[in-house]
């Protein structure tokens, strides 16, 4: 490729080659090879990849925008460096070894690094073909950027890599938590055995080390203080928080495992209340936990907390059945306790509580037995004695309330009183067996009461009295609950698995040709194919055609760019029936990251769809109707109105041509309006320009809207029944939407649209019929209104709204006549046009006075003489130093005059202003204008003077051709008034009248 400089010897090259080109045609050749080359550069600078042509020694023999761009170039900079300046040092023997099978088999690609100008550099793959360019051999380079791809992948890896790890820690932790689990239930048997507290305790603090990794683990009792003032250090602490509040008790420490094990060390006493410890004890929370030792302010001593590498502190209050403080289990860690670790620590001092609990009561049966009754009467769980004879002994009010009956109905009674049966003959062998091997006994089991089922965590203990077992203690605890929460959970594990066979989502996977190789059964519910049916099939057999080249490119693209897609598209169901679809798109690549499969999850979106178009539907109808009804308001007139609401429906529907058409007296239509330019210029009336046709036959495609006086629509007009065609030279109706106009159930006329590219449907029929009655509407009352306005100027009372039309109007006239008298050079006859303009403001303002009034018989005329004396005076009075005005009147707000001598009166005063402020002072003369007007009695006076030059002597002002003097003389007969003039000292009018006025 050569430089595009050298565009000419290109063209002179391609002409030399063409001797049979007519010589006539070598300029229009020229001129196509040049915009060709201009369209071939402006092609290649819209690539987002560099394009460049280099030769063999490395240098640049042409580069594309993008080339230059993206290493920070510009182009003259580029062109002047060699293609090794870009690349980097170390890569110099790869690119030695890809130039040489460039040179071998004419093409090469490969990855590399690029320079970029602020020295930083771009990962880059290269795609080279050696070419042959008018005898030169050149080298044609493809570049794109792998920049972004690298990091993808390399972040993606990673991704991978920790998600993995994660799950690998989430799994041997779930392991961990397994094992713990079965341990702590082991644990809880054990316990369950005839042993001390003691010893009891010592194994739950081994089990803390051993199952939570703890480096100690102790449990602290609350009772009586016994050393305060012989051994206790703590008793000796008189300030501070530390202090020892509580000489009557404390917390003993009476089990230690791991690293320390005396239980007569610095801690072997705890106040309660102090340090962290005696805080778990006295406080409301049942636990204090920290995985920041160090740093806890509640660790009294960090420095010994750092230097044994200690990170997690973990005690847990033990608790009465009554929710009194007992006792303390506390461990420390090495490492950070977790929330699931904390939940079983929980539930192991929970054990711990009952344990001692447990223990407490038998002591209490074993020492006293009013104290023996009240402490089981305080738990929760079912306690009860059998003794010798199986019989029951004794039931706390727990174990009554669960089998519903009272004490006195079952002391001294067996167990044949309280189960059925069939299970009575088990339970008597399981109480005989602790009587007689003297060993405890535990089961879970679901027993009948009178209350209802019941599931039951039993344990039988043996009880003796001078090494004689003479009764078995019973402790049923009712774990119905968490029965019912494991087979909930089951269940819901159940529902799971039946909603992944039930749901309605489709997942299904292909490969990387796009076939199906797995889909759920729900594929039945969305395409009606069974999955056996479509497995093995290619995608295509279900995707519409329509959205066919869409989908591929998306999954195709899948693997390498390895970012989810989501689309919308239709598929073809087996009933032949279309369906919109939503598919959630995810490439699958194995550890090694090599491309498995692609998952498609897919969900039947066509209702959605259909509730999207119908909200899209209304809207657009909304918004053309508000638009129709909001602007139709401030129109002038129907045509106004035709023509906004044909710009409406031509925008909604996207048609190109519409006109309106309405039946007019003779039962023929007339067009109300056409927006087209294209038509405007076609003769459809005698002259180019008329193109609203009157008298129209009812026939063709609108003659069928209006006799059949409904909607319908045509995508092939040319082959409808109705079709009349359009002349040769009439532009080509493509399509046809017609919709009836109707007033009061009767249609009088319709609205047409035409040539909507991709042709008309029912969502466009729909919208149009719900147009055309706001066109309807808006026709109508601006037709209404028209009327009502001309029927309102023939009214003797007129209102606020006519007064000003009718000053607009008035001020039209006045500016019109203004913009007139600027084309006439006659001053006689501008004389006369700013006389009639100065006669239309007069008027306008006495409309202007009653438009602002609240009172529409009557105007202050003291007002309205100050504003018309001020107007005429800036009109004709150029120098305000020579002729000043002076207006005497006084009371002017008492100075109303009624409407029908307002106006003839007011042009009086027009007229005999302008005529002092014109002629009264010529030749630069100085002098004073005066106007008076003032009420008498019933009659009013008015009275206008000037001291200039004075009317000639011999004019006879009541019979003159002057028309100033002759409109005052009628007008003032008009208002029943008289009229007098004095020429002494200059000219004074004065014309009196009275009027019947309240």
């Amino acid at each position: 490729m050569k430089n595009p400089n050298d565009e000419n010897d290109d063209k002179k090259l391609i002409l030399s080659n063409n001797k049979n080109i007519r010589p006539e045609r070598v300029s229009d050749i020229e001129n196509s090879i040049f915009l060709d080359l201009k369209l071939k550069n402006l092609l290649l600078d819209f690539a987002s990849d560099s394009i460049w042509v280099i030769d063999f020694k490395g240098n640049f023999r042409y580069v594309n925008e993008a080339a230059y761009k993206t290493r920070g170039f510009t182009k003259k900079e580029l062109m002047n460096l060699n293609i090794h300046d870009l690349d980097a040092p170390e890569d110099s023997e790869l690119i030695d070894q890809h130039l040489k099978e460039l040179m071998e088999t004419g093409e090469a690609k490969y990855e590399t690094v690029h320079y970029h100008k602020d020295g930083s550099q771009i990962s880059v793959e290269i795609h080279a073909q050696k070419i042959d360019l008018n005898g030169q051999k050149l080298v044609l380079s493809v570049i794109k950027d792998l920049t972004i791809l690298k990091n993808y992948q390399k972040n993606l890896k990673k991704e991978i890599k920790n998600q993995t790890e994660e799950f690998r820690k989430l799994n041997r932790k779930q392991t961990r938590n397994n094992k713990i689990i079965l341990k702590l239930s082991n644990l809880k048997l054990k316990l369950q055995q005839s042993m001390t507290l003691d010893e009891k305790l010592k194994l739950i603090t081994d089990s803390v080390v051993e199952l939570f990794d703890a480096d100690f683990a102790r449990i602290w009792l609350l009772k009586n203080a016994d050393i305060c003032d012989n051994g206790c250090i703590h008793a000796k602490i008189t300030e501070g928080p530390h202090k020892c509040k509580n000489r009557s008790s404390c917390l003993h420490l009476v089990a230690s495992s791991g690293r320390y094990t005396n239980l007569n060390g610095y801690h072997r006493r705890i106040p309660m209340g102090s340090y962290k410890i005696g805080k778990i004890a006295a406080g409301d929370d049942f636990k204090i936990v920290t995985n920041d030792v160090v740093h806890d302010p509640l660790i009294h001593d960090p420095e010994w907390a750092r230097n044994l590498g200690l990170v997690s502190f973990g005690g847990f209050k033990l608790d009465s059945e009554d929710d009194k403080p007992i006792g303390v289990l506390a461990l420390f860690r090495k490492e950070v306790l977790d929330s699931d670790s904390e939940s079983m620590l929980e539930d192991l001092a929970n054990t711990t509580s009952h344990v001692i609990i447990t223990d407490n009561i038998e002591k209490t049966l074993l020492t006293s037995e009013n104290k023996y009754r009240t402490l089981t009467e305080l738990s929760t769980d079912s306690i009860y004695l059998f003794d010798k004879n199986l019989h029951y002994a004794y039931l706390n009010s727990e174990a009554l309330k669960m089998i519903g009956k009272k004490s006195e109905e079952i002391i001294g009674k067996g167990l044949e009183e309280v189960f059925p049966l069939e299970l009575v003959k088990y339970m008597k062998t399981n109480v005989k067996n602790v009587f007689k091997l003297g060993k405890l006994f535990s089961e879970e089991n679901k027993y009948a009461f009178s209350s209802g089922e019941r599931w039951l965590n039993t344990s039988l203990i043996p009880i003796k009295e001078d090494g004689n077992i003479n009764f078995v203690l019973g402790i049923s605890r009712d774990i119905t609950d968490y029965k019912l929460f494991q087979m909930e959970l089951k269940e819901k594990d159940e529902e799971i698995l039946l909603l992944t066979e039930k749901m309605t989502d489709v997942i299904f996977q292909i490969d990387s040709e796009c076939i199906i190789t797995s889909a759920t059964p729900s594929i039945k519910q969305l395409s009606g194919y069974w999955p056996h049916e479509i497995i093995q099939k290619k995608i295509d057999d279900i995707i519409h055609p329509a959205d066919l080249d869409q989908v591929l490119d998306a999954l195709r693209k899948l693997p390498t760019t390895k970012k989810p897609v989501n689309m919308e598209h239709r598929i073809k169901r087996s009933d032949g029936n279309n369906l919109w679809v939503e598919s959630n798109c995810n490439a699958i690549h194995d550890m090694e990251n090599k491309f498995k499969s692609i998952v498609l999850v897919t969900r039947d979106i066509s209702k959605r769809k259909k509730i999207e178009e119908r909200i899209k539907i209304k809207n657009q109808t909304l918004k053309g109707i508000n638009k129709i009804f909001k602007e139709s308001l401030m129109s002038e007139d129907e045509s106004e109105v035709s023509n906004i609401s044909l710009n409406v429906c031509k925008e909604i529907t996207n048609s190109k041509y519409g006109w309106i058409i309405e039946f007019n007296p003779k039962g023929s239509l007339n067009t109300l309006f056409i927006t087209d330019p294209d038509w405007e210029e076609y003769p459809i009336g005698e002259k180019k320009t008329d193109v609203l046709l009157n008298d129209l036959k009812e026939q063709g495609l609108y003659g069928k809207v209006t006799r059949d006086g409904k909607s319908f629509f045509t995508n092939d007009p040319y082959k409808h029944e109705s079709s009349i065609r359009t002349p040769p030279d009439h532009p080509r109706i493509s399509s046809f939407l017609g919709v009836p106009l109707e007033q009061g159930g009767e249609v009088f006329g319709a609205i047409c649209l035409a040539n909507k590219e991709d042709g008309y449907d029912l969502k466009d029929q729909e919208i149009m019929g719900k147009l055309s009655v706001a066109i309807s509407e808006s026709l109508m009352r601006k037709r209404a209104e028209n009327l009502l306005i001309t029927a309102l100027k023939d009214k003797d009372l007129l209102i606020k709204e006519i007064h000003h039309r009718v000053k607009n109007n008035l001020m039209v006239i006045s500016s019109l006549l203004n913009l007139q008298s600027r084309y006439i050079k006659d001053k006689e006859a501008l004389s006369l046009f700013r006389e009639s303009q100065s006669r239309a403001k007069s008027m306008a303002l006495i409309h202007e006075r009653l438009y602002k009034s609240d009172d529409f018989k009557s105007i202050n005329f003291g007002e309205y003489i100050t504003n018309l004396a001020d107007i005429l005076y800036n009109t004709y009075v150029s120098d305000k130093n020579r002729i000043k005005l002076d207006l005497q009147m006084e009371n002017i707000e008492d100075l109303k005059v009624d409407i029908n001598n307002a106006i003839p009166l007011g042009l009086i005063v027009n007229e005999l202003l302008s005529n002092a402020m014109k002629h009264a002072f010529p030749n630069y003369m100085q002098g004073r204008i005066m106007v008076d007007f003032y009420k008498d009695d019933d009659q009013f006076e008015l009275v206008v003077s000037d001291d200039g030059i004075g009317f000639p002597q011999e004019l006879n002002y009541k019979n003159t051709e002057s028309l100033g003097l002759q409109v005052v003389n009628t007008l003032t007969n008009q208002i029943g008034g008289k009229i007098t003039m004095d020429v002494d000292k200059g000219t004074t009018f004065t014309i009196k009248f009275k009027e019947d006025f309240d």
